[in-house]
């Protein structure tokens, strides 16, 4: 990816939803919003390598990437929770391969209604937020340009860690 666009006036920056938006269940991905503001991606596309996987813990970590063992630093030994790693076979394996290439067909071929039907609300609600911001005094111009980055959600904040709502 070209540093280009973070040395760009204004900066390509990471941003999340406004909170305005959110309150009317609107969530988005600042992994996808950021492709979506950046405006090399329309030009040069937005490349994925699949070989980089990551997670959010220690255990699952170590089951995407074939039982590594997790350490804190080179040369540590495996971090205090006892992770040792997974099996030491491969994820996915080929069993895992071939239902998802064919749960993935399946998606395509009938999903099309509930995203067309998701994506109808997502507008209707983002419309609806940019004509409450007409109706403020002073009227406030609104704008969200990553559409394609929204979810029909909410996410609020709890003891343990995020809830959907």
């Amino acid at each position: 990816m070209s540093a280009a666009p973070f040395y760009h006036t204004p900066p390509l920056t990471f941003r999340g939803v406004s909170d305005s938006l959110a309150k009317e269940h609107i969530e988005g991905s600042e992994c996808c919003l950021i492709h979506s503001d950046n405006f090399l991606s329309h030009e040069k596309g937005v490349w994925l390598n699949p070989n980089v996987r990551v997670a959010y813990n220690a255990t699952t970590y170590s089951k995407v990437n074939g039982g590594v063992e997790v350490r804190a630093a080179w040369g540590d030994p495996p971090i205090r929770d006892g992770v040792i790693g997974g099996d030491g076979s491969y994820w996915p394996g080929k069993g895992e391969m071939w239902r998802g290439v064919w749960m993935n067909r399946f998606v395509r071929w009938t999903g099309w209604v509930k995203l067309w039907s998701e994506n109808r609300v997502v507008r209707k609600r983002v419309e609806n937020w940019v004509n409450k911001g007409k109706m403020l005094d002073p009227p406030e111009t609104r704008e969200e340009r990553g559409l394609e980055c929204l979810v029909n959600e909410m996410q609020v904040l709890v003891y343990n860690g995020w809830q959907h709502v």
